[in-house]
């Protein structure tokens, strides 16, 4: 910041001690600079030290010895002891000094000493001063002194300053004897020192200088005072007219006035007195701009200004000012560099010159981005510059740009704007459309209209659709208005090309033609809404329109997250156009912040079919208006003709032909008199042909076109048919095109009309079933048509109403439930949605399975997870995170378990222990969104599991075995006790004090169930919890998932050749487990060995054993083969790889991942019905199952499957990859917390007070920790 900046801004926040401190400064380092001096003397005057303003007046002087304001302070201090009197410039003279020039004359009230007609206030109204300096002027000046005298306001003097002008001006002068208030003539030293002598004898409250070229309307004075004295400003300015013709001054006088913008006429203001008093006279220094340097110091001394909207001055060019002749130009131009160094000392003359030649656009106006560069750090510099360039582009008529600069000057100037911070709106440059500025002003009005009606938290959607709205899109601009509401969402529109815009209006649109635009402006249109708007999403209308405007938003750096909804065209293309394809495949890979919506299963299958994954795509079904509901007529439809209407577009693939057809065959088989009326929507591709085809076969009086209906004004057009049909087949381009949705026969439906639809594409969906009011009719199977279209006019239900059918189908496709889809698309895109994942290890069966769905929704979704465990085995993956365990060996669960407490053959049972505190627990998770417990025993107590669920997240419990069911069991092992009370634990030899009890009655009391979600992996587990506590529960299934990319069949054989194994030998494989019963140890050496005393299997057999495998190599009696433990998935895949069948006799179970990594490498699986096991080993396809314990049934589906050929390999593999994917369980798992979280969002603020206050009781630990006393004095230690 210089020194005039410090100065200034110390005088207006009334600090003078800082304001004198940095003046003495500056005289210190610059004693040339005028203004120092200027501004210490008015400082000191302000303190009333006269001594201090007496010397630095002199000072001054000797610097500018002409300097009028300095001189008249000098004079009256010199004359004055005291400040009792102010020391006003305004009003010094009563009739002005005779000074040692000659003076011509002097003559007006005052000289006449007659009364001074004119008081400082009459009737309220203050004496204003017109001041007009005057020279040689014959030609104009009676028009101005009549101007003043014919005002409508009357308290008006008129001082006339002339500077020696000849006999014709002064014969002038003594026609207004009368009127003037006081005229002198004398040399004088210029335009500005008569100003400013006139300034010194004006009497006025308030004062205006008036050039006697110019003029006032009548009025003019009138306006200025009324408005001033109404406002609490200090200066009035006007509008004014040069030449006649308006001129529009800027809407602020402001700091661009340091460079010399002045965009206002001084002679249009109205000035408080005080003002000259404060700021001075003007600077005689200056013979051209001395107006400009007033305004300036006007402005530093913070000068109130305001713009009166009226046009009452009148400036006429060639006066003091004007002029264009070289010596002018030079002259100007040389006070402008003085002025711009006075207030910024530190620019070179160089600096000056490219500042000054801006406002002429000259060619080297782009020296100011240099410019801006080098001084961007002085703020006061830039914001002056600010101002001047912004009066340059809005006032300045050679800165309205011709078409043809918009590739050279116009990006100049868009980056200057852009580096000054000017809206571009400034900016003015003829387009195709119109002027650039008037463009950005109409936006401009649309988004603020749009703002106006945004309620608090709404969305902003910004929809592009490239062509607003065809005839045939009825269902966008349906939808625009439906998410306009102002309090979920508003919605601006964004199109190429408005169609129907009178039909369907729609305020909130802004239409750019991209293709007629240049390419500069409409880049900078398109910035301009993304600026203005900021929207939340943009939604594109069909795929391809989001293809077309990202690939014109990349250009611009601009990113968004997006929906794009496809509609069928957008997804048949994706066969046709390689570029589109890549873009729609990378753009919806999961990378991006962009998710796809279609409107119907079929839409979406193709999509898949295509490689988009599913995590990214939602099915968000169109929807018809309600008012076709609200308007129908039920009415008795006369059978004597019946009245069929069908709507779609004239093109091949909508069945006209077809419909034709069936008319046709109704009318020569069935003799059923009927007409048909098909509303084309304006789309008349095809319309000749069908036309020939109607009089070909003498229906020209039976079918009628129609091009459009405007159903928004004519809803009732429904109810003048009988039946509605929509022939639609697929096309016969290389990917087939069909009817992807339905609306029009939605909206037939709503309407009360029977209906027929064909079997393409997403029509079925629409009509949902067969039923007395709808039929679905072969595809392009024209007697198809004709029999559906007689059974349903003979079906007796015809003539009825299908109100029951119409809600039904509204419910299904309402718009209240498109809108409810549509939320939940926009919560996946802008949620970020955070999980945190809990499980003791993540190793082993539970474990594992938990590790590879944080893989799952790493890679396959837009979930955000972290696995926390105690377990550092996968401590290396960032996304784990490991809780060491206070207890370092997970506690003290081993002793818990003695042999001598468990039951022989029972599973593992867990007691609970508080290892982790609540307190430390919501540290971890208060950053998530979701918490997600899988295998926590020995790591989270039911204590940390009862406060988690009280927290303000949803909780979601995976069912990995029954431990959440019960009071401590993992298995049940047949138990019934857990669907009640879990008291008398059989398992145990020492309940404990009934521990298992007290541990389920805790989990019944403290749960907070209403937040709990339950995933079971399998519809077993899912009958098994719904009668569990969780019965209440949200329960989903969703299976596990493995990498099927590792578990895959191995054709080498490896493993067989690694042991010796023949390939017509059977390898029966097997995974014997005997920590537990459960397992079914005993029920695999049954089979297996009733299988080796068969009469009926002879084959050449061995026993592939995985894992650990003594006890059964010593009880089976085929020859084994042990494998041993394998840690390595691909080793693993290997040997899977090399069995013919696997045998899993698990009896009880949630899943069972050893099937499922079987079956991935194509090898069948017979087992028990438990767990997922039927549904991953299902008849026929990928192994077998029987019911549990059925040793004699699993033992005759060996048998006949080994005696057999076997199961394709390739179709067990095939079910594999569709069942056990990682996205399928990641998309799963993502819809899910997706649900949950939009859900929590909707409730959780109307709930969240009650359940902040919520309290966890306290786990009772005196029968446990009495227990622990007891075995340690019986066992000596622990």
């Amino acid at each position: 910041m210089n020194f005039v900046d410090l100065i200034y801004k110390s005088l207006a926040s009334n600090d003078s001690d800082a304001a004198l401190d940095s003046c003495l400064k500056a005289i210190e380092v610059n004693p040339e600079i005028y203004i120092y001096y200027e501004l210490i003397v008015k400082i000191y005057l302000e303190v009333g030290q006269l001594n201090q303003v007496k010397k630095w007046a002199v000072i001054g002087l000797d610097k500018k010895p002409d300097s009028v304001y300095l001189q008249c302070i000098k004079d009256k201090v010199a004359i004055k002891d005291s400040l009792s009197d102010s020391y006003n410039i305004v009003g010094q003279y009563f009739r002005y000094p005779i000074s040692e020039k000659n003076r011509f004359f002097e003559f007006g009230r005052r000289v006449e000493s007659r009364d001074i007609t004119s008081d400082t206030s009459i009737d309220n109204r203050p004496l204003v001063t017109v001041v007009t300096a005057l020279y040689n002027n014959k030609t104009t000046l009676e028009r101005c002194l009549q101007s003043v005298k014919d005002q409508t306001y009357k308290n008006i003097e008129h001082i006339v300053i002339d500077g020696g002008s000849d006999s014709p001006t002064i014969a002038i002068l003594n026609k207004f004897q009368d009127s003037l208030e006081y005229v002198i003539s004398e040399p004088d030293k210029g335009i500005y020192d008569a100003m400013n002598k006139g300034i010194t004898l004006a009497n006025g409250e308030f004062i205006c200088v008036l050039n006697s070229d110019d003029f006032y309307d009548l009025e003019h004075i009138e306006t200025l005072v009324e408005d001033i004295l109404n406002t609490e400003s200090d200066v009035i300015y006007s509008n004014f007219k040069v030449d006649n013709k308006p001129v529009i001054s800027s809407a602020n006088v402001d700091d661009g006035i340091f460079f010399g913008n002045l965009n206002s006429n001084h002679a249009s203001f109205l000035v408080h007195k005080k003002v000259y008093d404060t700021v001075g006279l003007y600077d005689l220094n200056y013979r051209l701009i001395s107006d400009i340097d007033w305004i300036g110091r006007a402005v530093r001394y913070g000068v109130k200004f305001k713009k009166n909207n009226s046009f009452g001055f009148n400036f006429f060019t060639g006066g003091a000012s004007s002029g264009i002749d070289k010596k002018r130009k030079e002259l100007m131009q040389s006070e402008i560099i003085r002025y711009y160094k006075t207030h910024s000392p530190f620019l070179s003359e160089k600096d000056c010159i490219d500042i000054y030649n801006f406002r002429f656009l000259s060619p080297n106006a782009s020296n100011l981005n240099a410019l801006i560069d080098k001084y961007r750090y002085n703020g006061p510099f830039i914001h002056r510059l600010k101002s001047y360039v912004y009066g340059c582009l809005t006032l300045r008529d050679n800165f309205r740009l011709s078409r043809g600069k918009s590739s050279t000057v116009f990006p100049f100037l868009v980056e200057l704007a852009k580096k000054l911070e000017i809206n571009k709106n400034a900016i003015k440059m003829e387009t195709s459309y119109g002027c650039f500025s008037e463009l950005l002003l109409h936006i401009d009005k649309v988004i603020d209209g749009l703002k106006n009606q945004k309620q608090f938290g709404a969305k902003v959607l910004l929809h592009y659709a490239f062509r607003f709205s065809s005839p045939s899109e009825t269902f966008i601009y349906d939808f625009v208005n439906r998410h306009n509401c102002g309090k979920k969402y508003v919605s601006l529109v964004l199109c190429d090309e408005r169609v129907l815009d009178k039909q369907r209006p729609f305020v909130a649109t802004l239409q750019v033609d991209w293709a007629k635009l240049r390419p500069e402006v409409r880049d900078q249109i398109y910035r301009y809404i993304f600026e203005r708007l900021a929207p939340d999403v943009l939604v594109s209308h069909f795929a391809l329109n989001d293809w077309k405007i990202k690939q014109r938003l990349s250009k611009l750096d601009i990113s968004i997250p997006t929906v794009s909804m496809t509609h069928g065209i957008d997804v048949f293309t994706l066969s046709e156009k390689s570029d589109y394809r890549d873009f729609f495949l990378n753009e919806y890979s999961g990378k991006k912040k962009s998710r796809l919506t279609t409107v119907s299963k079929f839409l979406y299958d193709k999509l898949v079919s295509f490689g988009i994954k599913e995590a990214n795509l939602d099915l968000i079904h169109n929807a018809a208006n309600s008012k076709f509901l609200n308007s129908r007529v039920d009415r008795s439809r006369q059978r004597e003709v019946l009245n069929i209407l069908s709507v779609g577009r004239c093109i091949e693939w909508k069945g006209h032909d077809d419909l034709i057809h069936a008319i046709n065959i109704l009318k020569s088989e069935f003799k059923l008199d009927c007409n048909l009326t098909i509303v084309y929507g304006m789309q008349d591709g095809c319309l000749p042909a069908l036309k020939i085809l109607t009089k070909n076969m003498g229906l020209h009086d039976a079918v009628k076109f129609i091009d459009f209906v405007n159903f928004d004004e004519n809803p009732w057009f429904y109810n003048q048919f009988d039946i509605y049909v929509q022939a639609s087949r697929y096309s016969t381009d290389e990917e087939p095109r069909t009817e992807t949705f339905g609306v029009a026969a939605l909206e037939a439906i709503y309407a009360g009309l029977p209906i027929v639809v064909t079997d393409a594409g997403g029509l079925p969906s629409v009509v949902g079933y067969e039923s007395g009011f709808s039929r679905i009719a072969k595809a392009a199977n024209p007697t198809s048509l004709a029999d559906n279209i007689y059974s349903l006019a003979t079906d007796e239900s015809f003539t009825q109403s299908n109100i029951e059918y119409a809600n039904e189908r509204f419910k299904t496709f309402s718009a209240e439930a498109q809108s409810r889809l549509f939320d939940q698309t926009i919560a996946k895109l802008l949620n970020s949605c955070k999980v945190a994942i809990f499980s003791s290890n993540t190793i082993q069966g539970a474990g594992y399975a938990a590790y590879r769905l944080l893989q799952s929704l790493r890679y396959h979704s837009q979930i955000d997870p972290i696995l926390f465990t105690p377990d550092r085995t996968h401590a290396a993956n960032k996304f784990v995170s490991v809780i060491a365990h206070p207890n370092g060996s997970q506690g003290d669960w081993r002793f818990y378990q003695s042999k001598n407490n468990s039951r022989p053959g029972m599973t593992v049972f867990s007691y609970n222990q508080p290892i982790l505190s609540n307190e430390y627990l919501n540290k971890i998770v208060s950053g998530y969104d979701i918490v997600n417990l899988h295998w926590i025993a020995r790591f989270l107590s039911v204590e940390n599991i009862a406060y988690l669920s009280w927290l303000d997240k949803p909780l979601v419990l995976t069912i990995r075995d029954m431990y959440h069911l019960s009071g401590g069991c993992h298995f049940f092992h047949g138990c019934k006790k857990w669907t009640k009370s879990c008291s008398s634990c059989p398992q145990l030899y020492d309940d404990i004090g009934d521990i298992t009890n007290q541990t389920l009655s805790f989990k019944k009391e403290n749960y907070n169930f209403n937040n709990i979600t339950i995933v079971v992996l399998s519809s077993h587990t899912k009958k098994i919890v719904e009668n569990s506590i969780f019965k209440e529960c949200n329960i989903v299934k969703i299976p596990n998932s493995i990498e099927v990319n590792v578990f895959k069949p191995d054709y080498k054989n490896l493993v067989r050749k690694k042991f010796g194994i023949d390939e017509t030998t059977k390898v029966i494989g097997y995974v014997p487990s005997f920590q537990s019963d459960v397992k079914g140890f005993e029920e695999a050496i049954d089979v297996l060995n009733s299988l080796y005393e068969s009469d009926l299997y002879s084959a050449d057999t061995v026993v592939l054993l995985l894992g650990r495998s003594e006890s059964a190599k010593e009880r089976i009696k085929f020859r084994c083969i042990s494998a041993g433990y394998i840690g390595n998935n691909d080793d693993l895949a290997l040997h899977y790889s090399a069995m013919d069948v696997l045998l899993v006799p698990s009896l009880e179970e949630t899943f069972s991942n050893t099937t499922a990594e079987a079956i991935s490498c194509g090898t069948p699986v017979i087992g028990f019905k438990t767990g997922a096991i039927p549904e991953l080993a299902v008849q026929g396809i990928s192994g077998y199952s029987v019911n549990v314990g059925d040793t004699k049934a699993m033992l005759e589906k060996l048998l006949s499957y080994l005696n057999s050929e076997g199961l394709n390999r390739e179709t067990v593999r095939e079910f594999a990859k569709c069942t056990l994917t990682m996205d399928v369980q990641a998309r799963a798992y993502q819809n899910l917390f997706y649900q949950l979280l939009f859900q929590r969002n909707k409730t959780w603020i109307q709930e969240k007070e009650s359940i902040s206050r919520h309290t966890v009781g306290q786990y009772d630990y005196t029968h446990l920790n009495n227990f622990v006393k007891r075995t340690e004095l019986e066992s000596g230690n622990l």
